[in-house]
C-alpha cells in the first residue's frame, strides 16, 4: 500500500533529493522559486502501518517544514533588508554636521505636497525632536514651506508670533508660545533661534498652532485685554459692562477652571452645588461665545479671523471641558471621543484654507494625531483621528511622516515619564531597520509600497509609533513614511528665564 502525504513548505530547492525516514522517505521536490513540496511515500503493507508510526512521522515532517519554513523566512528577512539598503535615504545628527543636503532625496516623495505632517511618539523623544528641527529647516530652505504649526492652542502660538514680529522680547515669546513639553526642551532652542533669526528676513518661517486646548501663557494672561481692545477699536463692544463681566468670569471658571481653587477644599455637596451652578450657565456661555464670534468673523482682517475662530472653537469643545472641570461629568463618551482631534483637525484645514491660503505648512505633532485609517479596523484602534479627518479633504495636499526607534531611553523635559525602550519584536519594522546598520534614516511607504518590489510593505507588521506600543498593521494605510532613529535619547529641559 502507498501513502502520500503532501504539505508545502518554505524552501527552495533546484534539484529533487530523498530523505530516509524511519520506514518512509521524503522528497524534497521543487524548482526556484516555487515553494518545495514534501511528499512522504510509505512503503510498507497498509496493515502493518499503525497509528503510533503515523504519529511518529507526523512529528517528524512537522519538525522537518518548520525548520525550512525558518530558513524561508530568514531568507526573505535578508532580501527585504537587502531593499531597504538601496530605497532608505540615511542622514546624520550631530552638531558639527549641519549640512540638509542629505533630505534632498525626500523631494521625490513629497512632492507638491502642501500640507506635511511630522509626527513623534511620546513627547519624550529628544533625538526624533533634533531630527523634526532639521527637517523643518530642510522644508523651509529647500521645499518653500513657510508656516509651522504645533499641537498647541491657536491664538496663544499667534500672538506670541505677532510679539516676535514686533521684536518684544522675542525669546521669552517663543517659550511662551507652545506646549512646554516643546518649548522647555533644550532640543527645540536651535529652533527658536532659527525662527528668530529668519524673521528678519523676507521669507520668515511662521509660528502657529492649530490646538482646541485652552493652554498657554498669552491666552491665560493677555487674551481678554487684547480682545476687548480690539472689540473697542472696530467697534462691536459689549452692550453693557454685566454682558462683558459674564463673559470673561464664565471663561475663567468653566475654561480655565479658576473657580475650582476656591472649593476645592469645601465638602463634597458644596463643590456639586459650584458645579451645578456653572452647569445652568452653559446655555448663555454659547450664546455669548456665538455672538460674538459672529460679529467677529464679518472683519475682513486676520485679527478678527483668528479670535472669531479661537470662540468658535472654544465652544464646540465645551462638552469635553465641563467633563474634564468636573462641571459635568455626565457628557457621555459618545459625545467627547474624538472631538479633539476633529477640531484639530478643522483648525489645520483652516489655516490651509483661509488664514494661510495658498501656503505651505508644517505640522508638528504626535503620531498618533496623524495616524490614519483608524475607523476601518487596521489593528485595535478604531477611534477617527485628526489624520483621518484631514485625509477626507485634503489627502492629495497631504504627506504625513511617522517616528519611531529601536532602542534607548525616553522622558519629558521636566524628568517625568523616563523609560528605557524594550526590544522590538522580532521580525517588527524596528527590527528590520535595525539590521540595516544605519543609525537614522527616512524610508518612504507612500510610493513604494506600490512598487513591485516594495509592496512587501503593505504587510500586516509589527511596529510601535504609537507610545511605543507594539501593533500590527499595513503600515502605509496609516503614515505615508516614516524615520527611523536606532537609538533614542530622552528630552533634556532648558532653566526657562522669566
Amino acid at each position: 500500500m502507498r501513502i502520500d502525504v503532501v504539505a508545502d513548505i518554505g524552501f527552495f530547492e533546484s534539484e529533487p533529493r530523498i530523505l530516509e525516514i524511519g520506514q518512509g522517505q521524503f522528497y524534497l521536490i521543487g524548482v526556484l522559486p516555487i515553494l518545495t513540496r514534501v511528499i512522504l511515500i510509505i512503503n510498507r503493507p497498509f496493515s502493518k502501518f499503525n497509528f503510533s508510526m503515523i504519529q511518529r512521522l507526523r512529528v517528524k515532517l512537522l519538525g522537518l517544514s518548520l525548520f525550512f519554513s525558518g530558513i524561508a523566512s530568514t531568507a526573505s528577512a535578508q532580501s527585504e533588508i537587502k531593499w531597504l539598503g538601496r530605497n532608505l535615504i540615511d542622514f546624520t545628527l550631530d552638531s558639527v554636521h549641519e549640512g540638509l543636503n542629505e533630505f534632498k532625496g525626500l523631494k521625490r516623495y513629497i512632492g507638491d505636497s502642501r500640507i506635511v505632517l511630522l509626527g513623534e511618539q511620546s513627547h519624550g523623544d529628544g533625538t526624533t525632536f533634533e531630527t523634526k528641527v532639521k527637517l523643518v529647516k530642510y522644508l523651509h530652505q529647500e521645499m518653500g514651506f513657510s508656516i509651522l504649526a504645533f499641537e498647541s492652542n491657536q491664538y496663544n502660538a499667534e500672538r506670541a508670533w505677532e510679539y516676535v514680529m514686533q521684536n518684544k522680547s522675542p525669546m521669552l515669546a517663543l517659550q511662551r508660545s507652545i506646549h512646554p513639553i516643546w518649548s522647555e526642551a533644550r532640543e527645540i532652542q536651535p529652533l527658536f533661534n532659527y525662527l528668530l533669526r529668519e524673521s528678519a528676513g523676507k521669507n520668515p518661517l511662521i509660528l502657529s498652532g492649530f490646538d482646541c486646548q485652552a493652554l498657554g501663557w498669552f491666552l491665560r494672561n493677555e487674551f481678554k485685554n487684547d480682545l476687548i481692545e480690539y472689540l473697542k477699536e472696530k467697534k462691536i463692544n459689549f452692550p453693557d459692562s454685566v454682558e462683558q463681566y459674564t463673559f470673561f468670569r464664565l471663561f475663567d471658571e468653566i475654561v480655565y477652571n479658576k473657580g475650582y481653587q476656591d472649593i476645592k477644599r469645601k465638602v463634597w455637596a458644596e463643590k456639586v452645588a459650584y458645579w451645578d451652578s456653572l452647569k445652568g450657565q452653559v446655555p448663555e456661555f454659547k450664546k455669548l461665545l456665538e455672538a460674538k464670534a459672529g460679529q467677529l468673523s464679518a472683519i475682513n482682517e486676520p485679527k478678527a479671523m483668528l479670535f472669531s475662530r479661537f470662540l468658535l472653537t472654544t465652544k464646540n469643545y465645551l462638552p469635553q471641558i465641563l467633563y474634564e472641570n468636573l462641571v459635568d461629568k455626565t457628557i457621555p463618551a459618545g459625545i467627547r471621543r474624538n472631538l479633539r482631534d476633529s477640531l484639530m483637525a478643522e483648525n489645520v484645514m483652516w489655516l490651509a484654507n483661509e488664514y494661510y491660503p495658498g501656503k505651505k505648512i508644517i505640522v508638528w505633532a504626535a503620531n498618533y494625531h496623524l495616524a490614519k485609517h483608524k475607523t476601518i479596523g487596521y489593528g485595535d484602534l478604531k477611534e477617527t483621528l485628526m489624520g483621518d479627518y484631514i485625509r477626507r479633504e485634503l489627502d492629495k495636499e497631504t504627506y504625513t511622516i511617522a517616528f519611531t526607534a529601536y532602542e534607548g531611553n525616553i522622558g519629558w523635559y521636566n524628568g517625568r515619564y523616563l523609560s528605557t525602550l524594550s526590544a522590538p519584536k522580532e521580525g517588527s519594522v524596528e527590527s528590520l531597520f535595525f539590521q540595516t546598520g544605519k543609525e537614522n534614516f527616512f524610508l518612504d511607504f507612500k510610493t513604494n509600497s506600490k512598487s513591485k518590489k516594495g509592496k512587501w510593505l503593505l504587510n500586516p507588521m509589527f511596529m510601535r509609533p504609537l507610545g511605543y506600543v507594539e501593533q500590527k498593521k499595513s503600515w502605509p494605510l496609516v503614515f505615508d513614511a516614516v524615520i527611523f532613529n536606532r537609538t533614542m535619547r530622552k528630552v533634556n529641559g532648558i532653566v526657562k528665564k522669566e
